[in-house]
């Protein structure tokens, strides 16, 4: 796997360099090796990692490789190394991650006070197709980080850090460490980034008042109306929507369910309910297709572009996922658009996980829907918990 990575000159100029596992012919220098990797150097030993992933989702992968390459520079304007970072230096990495200093190098958004980050996107890295023109105006960050995504950074180098550290490129996973740390924020209680029942409500309400005058608008509404369906009930992430066909809707024990691989190459079959099914009917009438596909006869593509002809794409997905909420968040309460002008896809993931646990779906049955490893993660979900506990609590009286 060959992955760019940009790195900055002594004045801070960005320079384009490659982030590439070593060949695996090369030769390796006489003596003896303390680690059990090829790698000659930082970026070597992270390109090994960033290697384990290369089967994952591309979001997966963007996300681990945005975060290390932010730790490589900001190690590299440091002068340091992954051998010789401490606890104190990760403390001030995580530190920093929330305000990088100097915002003229490191931030697209170089007031945050007079610009709001989330009306900027990111430039692109480069200039050319053939990547060789760095554009100037790229940077590592939009702005600095919120306690959310420096959250997120601590999770995504504490899996490098337990990776270098189990082939002894490293003396010992020190993010442990600084995760608990003074500046470390601790991990919050629940999920927060999905959308609250009135803001569903809200959402569903737009989607009905959405223009369906011609025949383009007519199919954009219905798909937009499925997606949420399917998004909403069965929770689902958008590589998975993205790839899903008919020929993975099949018979399990009599029950129809809808056979997904998702992180980690882990499968998975999803129960279709009846709201599900009905959604499905819905959008495939909609484009003029059988109400409902036979498996393993005709594989088709769940969901199609909006002229019903192709595959839709997970770039697609976003794309309509986000249009909705920027145009339902025009339209709503200033609390409400705050929301939805933050909101994406994965939002839809975490609002059906939340639905589920409201609604009192048992938590197991939640966890193997969502493919959670553990309950601890599904947990999370559960955002009305001192409500529950002061019902349960009403038969528990002072006795005198």
């Amino acid at each position: 796997m060959t992955t760019e990575i940009t790195t900055y000159a002594p004045q801070y100029v960005p320079r384009p360099a490659e982030f590439a596992l070593a060949p695996a012919d090369r030769d390796l220098p006489p003596g003896h090796r303390p680690h059990q990797l090829r790698a000659q150097n930082d970026r070597e030993a992270v390109a090994a990692w960033l290697n384990r992933y290369r089967n994952h989702a591309k979001t997966t992968q963007d996300n681990y490789r945005r975060e290390a390459e932010r730790l490589i520079l900001w190690m590299e304007q440091e002068g340091l190394t992954l051998n010789t970072l401490m606890i104190e230096d990760l403390d001030d990495f995580l530190v920093w991650l929330a305000d990088p200093q100097p915002r003229a190098i490191w931030c697209v958004v170089q007031d945050p006070q007079l610009t709001d980050p989330r009306s900027i996107k990111l430039p692109a890295r480069f200039l050319d197709k053939a990547k060789t023109q760095l554009n100037p105006e790229w940077r590592p960050f939009l702005s600095g980080l919120s306690a959310s995504s420096i959250a997120m950074t601590r999770r995504c180098l504490n899996c490098l850090f337990e990776y270098l550290a189990g082939a002894n490129y490293v003396r010992a996973n020190l993010m442990r460490l600084a995760m608990r740390g003074p500046g470390a924020s601790q991990q919050v209680a629940t999920v927060t980034r999905y959308l609250e029942p009135a803001i569903w409500d809200y959402l569903q309400g737009y989607v009905e008042r959405l223009p369906r005058e011609t025949d383009m608008a007519v199919a954009q509404y219905y798909r937009i109306r499925f997606l949420l369906a399917w998004y909403y009930l069965l929770g689902l992430r958008i590589s998975e929507m993205a790839d899903a066909t008919t020929d993975n809707i099949i018979y399990k024990h009599g029950i129809l369910c809808l056979h997904v691989v998702g992180k980690r190459n882990k499968s998975a079959d999803l129960v279709l309910i009846d709201d599900a099914l009905a959604a499905l009917r819905e959008y495939r009438i909609s484009l003029g297709k059988r109400e409902m596909p036979t498996p393993g006869i005709t594989e088709e593509p769940i969901v199609f572009d909006v002229h019903g002809k192709r595959p839709v794409t997970v770039k697609s997905l976003h794309a309509v996922i986000k249009g909705l909420f920027r145009g339902a968040a025009a339209e709503a309460a200033p609390h409400v658009r705050r929301v939805l002008e933050q909101a994406s896809t994965h939002w839809l993931r975490h609002t059906a996980a939340s639905a589920m646990c409201e609604e009192g779906v048992p938590l197991e049955v939640v966890r193997d829907q969502m493919r959670h490893s553990d309950l601890k993660t599904t947990s999370l979900y559960v955002h009305n918990h001192e409500a529950k506990m002061s019902e349960a609590l009403k038969a528990h009286k002072l006795r005198r």
